[in-house]
């Protein structure tokens, strides 16, 4: 039992560094940015694929384990919600009216014609949705078009040559129209299964001014969890940094689907918060940790004061 919850621990370290980087590639905003992020954030997607064991017996192809997940997350109930925010994004329709298709380099490399097929299948989705017909296997096929350009990045080649100025430019747009797509599946990933839980430490916990707008979504667990961070007091409400070295107080919240109760959170935390995250222990457990999202505040801390204990108490 010990080594199931070592890799899996492991699995999700790989999941959150992936994804935490391709954050920070894609925040760059430049063309090796979006390049580099794509690197990243089709890591989040394979170490799922790995930590959930969606292997198909006798095939095991990449395709065959995307249409796993596109059968898992369509059992969540959640399936045609993510393709509405994936289809919705302007890149995802740039991406679908792109010419010349993107192609397998390798194919190309070795004599054969380009190999566009799994372009052609997520436009011909693409033009599904567009004209609200119903999708064939819209996940899948957008995953498998990011796998192509994954491929051609992974094994050293480019999706085009780079040899003139022009094609450097498709390049570069083609990974700035693939980045935001792949990350919002990554981030999906998360709140459909990676992530263990909520860690709240203000007004969300239970007994503070927010907690019954989430209580009948979720299930608290009993003990104290710690993430590390330094906590202000704002004054109505705490605001957390996810750095240095002191602890933050507060409750981890869990539930059966956690992303009806992060949208919630979301609406209600605004643009002064950013959900982020992070690993929680408890002191009753001192050999378990989890994997949580954390809702960071994204505005100055200057003239705030510090709560150095890391216990927020104000307010009800």
């Amino acid at each position: 039992m010990a080594d199931r919850v070592t890799l899996s621990d492991r699995y999700l370290t790989f999941a959150k560094d992936n994804y935490e980087r391709g954050l920070e590639h894609l925040l760059q905003g430049s063309d090796d940015g979006h390049k580099a992020a794509c690197g990243e954030l089709w890591g989040v997607l394979e170490n799922y694929l790995c930590h959930h064991q969606i292997h198909v017996p006798g095939r095991g192809t990449t395709r065959d384990e995307l249409a796993v997940l596109e059968e898992r997350i369509s059992d969540s109930g959640l399936h045609d919600q993510l393709v509405q925010e994936l289809f919705s994004l302007r890149e995802t329709e740039q991406l679908a009216n792109l010419v010349p298709r993107i192609h397998r380099e390798e194919t190309s490399a070795m004599g054969r014609s380009p190999d566009t097929s799994a372009h052609e299948a997520f436009s011909s989705d693409f033009d599904r949705y567009r004209t609200g017909d119903k999708c064939k296997e819209p996940l899948l096929r957008l995953a498998m078009l990011v796998f192509t350009v994954r491929c051609n990045l992974d094994h050293g080649q480019k999706v085009l040559p780079r040899d003139e100025d022009e094609m450097r430019k498709r390049n570069a747009l083609i990974f700035k129209l693939v980045a935001p797509p792949l990350d919002r599946l990554a981030r999906f990933l998360f709140e459909l299964d990676f992530a263990q839980g909520v860690f709240v430490y203000g007004t969300f916990m239970p007994g503070q001014s927010r907690w019954a707008m989430v209580e009948a979504l979720v299930q608290q667990d009993a003990d104290e969890w710690r993430v590390t961070g330094e906590l202000y007091d704002a004054g109505p409400f705490p605001a957390l940094l996810l750095r240095g070295r002191r602890l933050a107080s507060g409750a981890v919240l869990t539930a059966r689907s956690l992303l009806p109760v992060l949208q919630r959170m979301d609406s209600c935390e605004g643009r002064l918060f950013r959900r982020r995250l992070a690993w929680a222990r408890s002191p009753a457990k001192k050999e378990e940790r989890r994997l949580v999202w954390v809702y960071e505040f994204s505005d100055s801390v200057d003239g705030l004061p510090a709560i150095r204990d890391g216990i927020w108490r104000t307010g009800k």
